[in-house]
């Protein structure tokens, strides 16, 4: 492109001779015009596809002149193919040189399978192709776009022990469907699952430090991976919501250094059936119809949060209206003050005002309870 001085007109006689001759002539040259389109196998964020590119040079194509196709945030999986023959990579573009001269508008096709596309969700517009010779550009093509979408991560979620308010391990089996790039990393929705101060989370793959933000556990600084590597993330220090029943409201996602979301997982969801509790009783003295001190002891498997109740069912007994109660929480030093106990029926209720930790031996004295008759 540019200006060009050396054209002119002469005359010259029949023996040679210069007659006249004019000034020199200008004109200004500009690039050539060169179309083309793009296709991709999968428009999916950081997963493998095939390029295919149709160029369209509007200008004659020298069998010296150098073809270069700039693929801007996309990559190259490391067995990379390209045809027509002769395909060459230079750090994010691919070269190539035909071995004849090219007629205007001749359609080349170039196919590059095992790109990696772009980690940014949207129109990725940095694509475009140029012809040159040594550092002369003949021609550029306007800039080409890509429209990514999410990737795709599958995951499961294995709950143990699945016990209401019972404090368990959550084991995440996540698989992303896509490449990732160093230092991403994984966010995880712990639905209504409760986090206490000794979380902690261990993954099977190199990542950095593990934070824990609401209910969003965060594997940090991820080292680069293949699609369809299975990462196994285990959490400990959750405890089971409170619940019986099927929970959901746990998901994955894969974010890049920058916490763009590059994909998220279908909704998981977990079985949380009954906490268990064992229980021991002893009567004194066992004579029927007899004024009688019952003591049960007490071993809740889930923890007990405030204003949680022990019911505690008396079966074929009566209470008697001077009937007292006493607690001895025999690991931890509450006040018998800090707990109640009400009577609903032939049902005596202890309404916890703390947090009793699971594993708590809980001994509940009754005076004051008339043995059954038969």
């Amino acid at each position: 492109m540019g200006t060009y001085s050396d054209f002119s007109v002469t005359v010259r006689n029949k023996e040679g001779h210069i007659v006249s001759m004019s000034d020199e002539l200008a004109v200004y040259i500009d690039y050539a015009k060169l179309e083309a389109e793009l296709a991709i196998s999968s428009n999916e964020v950081l997963t493998r596809s095939t390029y295919t590119f149709l160029i369209r040079p509007k200008h004659f194509t020298l069998s010296d002149t150098l073809f270069v196709i700039i693929l801007g945030s996309a990559t190259f999986a490391s067995d990379f193919t390209c045809q027509p023959s002769g395909c060459a990579v230079s750090e994010n573009a691919v070269t190539f040189i035909p071995s004849v001269i090219i007629e205007p508008s001749t359609v080349i096709e170039v196919i590059i399978e095992g790109v990696i596309n772009p980690p940014y969700v949207g129109a990725n517009s940095d694509f475009f192709i140029t012809t040159r010779k040594g550092n002369d550009v003949f021609s550029t093509s306007a800039e080409l776009t890509v429209n990514m979408d999410f990737g795709k991560v599958e995951a499961e979620l294995a709950v143990a022990p699945s016990q209401a308010q019972t404090p368990s391990v959550h084991t995440f089996l996540i698989t992303p469907k896509h490449f990732i790039l160093d230092d991403f990393k994984i966010e995880i929705i712990l639905g209504l699952a409760t986090i206490t101060s000794d979380f902690s989370c261990q993954a099977n793959v190199s990542a950095g430090s593990c934070t824990v933000t609401g209910n969003v556990a965060t594997l940090n600084s991820l080292a680069a991976l293949d699609a369809d590597t299975v990462i196994e993330v285990t959490i400990e220090g959750l405890v089971n919501h409170y619940f019986v029943g099927s929970h959901t409201g746990f998901f994955v996602a894969m974010k890049s250094n920058e916490s763009l979301t590059l994909s998220t997982s279908s909704e998981l969801s977990v079985d949380i059936g009954y906490g268990k509790v064992e229980a021991e009783l002893a009567i004194s003295p066992d004579e029927m119809l007899t004024r009688s001190t019952y003591t049960f002891i007490i071993t809740p498997r889930n923890v007990i949060v405030e204003y949680d109740i022990i019911e505690v069912t008396l079966g074929s007994a009566t209470i008697a209206t001077d009937f007292s109660c006493q607690i001895n929480i025999a690991t931890q030093a509450f006040l018998p003050s800090g707990k109640s106990c009400g009577i609903d029926g032939n049902k005596i209720a202890l309404t916890s005002l703390e947090t009793v930790n699971n594993g708590t031996v809980i001994e509940l004295e009754l005076e004051g309870i008339i043995n059954p008759y038969y």
